[in-house]
């Protein structure tokens, strides 16, 4: 399973994750919540916004300041560099591409290379944003399970995929 993830990091992915690094930095440097505070708008779809309100989002905030790793500017500068697209071809497990239809981190054309540079993946777009499983849990999980009911379970019935 490929959750919210990329082939390549092109010029607007590079432009968001020197945004993230200037705001950890100043997170650093002032110490403020400024990359905890931006995640929630990015992260989440509506289904989030419509059921949230200004008390619990600023809770989720605060968790969130509370979460963040100390090498995650180390992890986004890694994320820069980030050119899948001539390994996709060599994964051989059928592979499930959950992708959220309201994800602003990741953009659809970007989620939709992996299945297309997967020899056996599938594309399953969710209702909601780049933090589909923490927006629609029970949606996400019904996803991997239908996707994972659907594969063989024997030997013999994965000879066919030689």
């Amino acid at each position: 399973m490929l959750h919210a993830g990329w082939a390549h990091t092109d010029a607007r992915l590079d432009a968001e994750f020197r945004y993230w690094l200037e705001l950890l930095s100043a997170d650093a440097a002032h110490g403020t919540s400024l990359f905890a505070r931006m995640l929630p708008l990015m992260a989440f779809g509506p289904g989030y916004w419509a059921r949230t309100d200004a008390t619990a989002h600023e809770e989720l905030v605060g968790a969130l300041s509370g979460m963040i790793a100390p090498g995650t500017a180390r992890q986004t500068a890694a994320d820069r560099t980030v050119d899948l697209r001539p390994l996709l071809g060599r994964i051989t497990a059928p592979t499930l591409v959950p992708a959220g239809a309201h994800d602003r981190i990741i953009a659809p054309e970007q989620q939709q290379a992996l299945p297309t540079g997967i020899p056996k993946a599938r594309y399953a777009e969710i209702d909601a944003g780049h933090g589909a499983p923490a927006e629609d849990p029970a949606g996400f999980a019904a996803r991997i399970a239908a996707f994972l009911d659907e594969q063989p379970t024997t030997p013999a019935e994965t000879a066919g995929d030689r």
